[in-house]
């Protein structure tokens, strides 16, 4: 999605302390908004939650009517942001229910692929002794059977 395109709505920006309001509503960050005493506090918080999201783009659906939506902000003066969400909505009507059961992808498909992981050759603690450290240093041979102390 594309900002400022002629297509996307824009609502009002606003700052994280006008923020505070929706997330007391729909109980995001209740317990470390609870924890906070403070306006600045809350501000603060809530301008940290809100900087993690911003420029991620969702898929919504209001109505019927579906689209993309994406949390911007404005930079302010003194660091201040105005966040605010934008909206674009898709231009096609949803597909008309048919009798048919649409395809689904193969699970393997679905299926993330991993990296295959790098397997390193170790040198075991003999060839390490021999070779010395990486100061050149050999190491001392361990004595098997613990320290000298006695536990009575």
């Amino acid at each position: 999605m594309k900002p400022n395109t002629p297509t996307a709505q824009v609502a009002t920006k606003l700052s994280a302390t006008e923020w505070l309001k929706y997330f007391e509503r729909s109980a995001v960050l209740a317990k470390e908004l609870a924890e906070t005493q403070s306006a600045l506090g809350k501000a603060i918080k809530i301008g940290q939650f809100l900087s993690t999201c911003v420029d991620r783009e969702v898929c919504i659906q209001v109505g019927g009517k579906t689209g993309r939506a994406c949390l911007r902000f404005e930079a302010g003066r003194a660091n201040a942001k105005r966040y605010y969400v934008e909206v674009v909505w898709d231009d096609t009507a949803p597909p008309e229910p048919t009798g048919r059961v649409a395809k689904t992808p193969s699970s393997d498909a679905a299926k993330p692929r991993r990296k295959k992981s790098k397997t390193v050759e170790r040198p075991n603690s003999e060839e390490q002794n021999a070779a010395g450290n990486a100061n050149g240093k050999k190491a001392k041979p361990r004595q098997p059977g613990g320290n000298t102390e006695a536990w009575t």
